[in-house]
């Protein structure tokens, strides 16, 4: 340290010891980082393999520019959805955005199920009109009848409900043959 008083150098013993600190903290704090880092790793919980933005980020792009037929982007879909990592959440929702039935067939169908019908669209809008038209007959039932209350066949018939019954049985029997 300079002094201005005497024109000299003089040694700071304080600047000294506040450095060796300072390196002491970063030394101490590099080798606990590679134990934890150790320690993440063995658990197998977390990918530290490489970075994770870059990963989002590649992920991403890579299926906004590509276009792929529609079983490939369901069976992705399925892929990225049952994954639990940021990278496919976020290229799950941008997947969705761009194509929301992929969206709708999940989560009204399932990953099995979808797989179950090899990743056929047609197959998929099938499977995705029964059972939005099986819901709707269930709906319908449920309002036309109140639980647990009996009704007398004549009543049934006044009221209409039995030909709403039988044209809904109608059209589910359509739709399975």
């Amino acid at each position: 340290m300079y002094d201005e008083s005497t024109h000299t150098f003089t040694y700071n013993k304080l600047a000294q010891i506040s450095d060796r600190f300072a390196f002491d903290v970063q030394q101490y704090n590099y080798r606990n980082g590679i134990l934890v880092r150790k320690q993440l790793e063995d658990t197998a919980k977390f990918d530290l393999s490489e970075n994770q933005d870059f990963e989002v980020y590649r992920e991403c792009v890579a299926q906004s520019i590509t276009n792929t037929a529609f079983i490939d982007r369901m069976k992705a879909y399925c892929d990225y959805k049952e994954a639990d990592t940021l990278a496919s959440r976020c290229v799950a929702n941008q997947m969705a955005r761009k194509y929301p039935e992929l969206q709708i067939y999940y989560d009204s169908l399932g990953a099995d199920k979808i797989r179950a019908l090899s990743y056929q669209e047609s197959k998929l809008k099938e499977e995705y009109s029964f059972v939005t038209k099986s819901a709707n007959i269930e709906h319908r039932v449920n309002m036309a009848f109140s639980s647990g209350t009996r009704i007398p066949k004549i009543e049934i018939k006044e009221k209409h409900i039995y030909r709403i019954i039988m044209q809904t049985f109608v059209v589910v029997s359509y739709i399975i043959l």
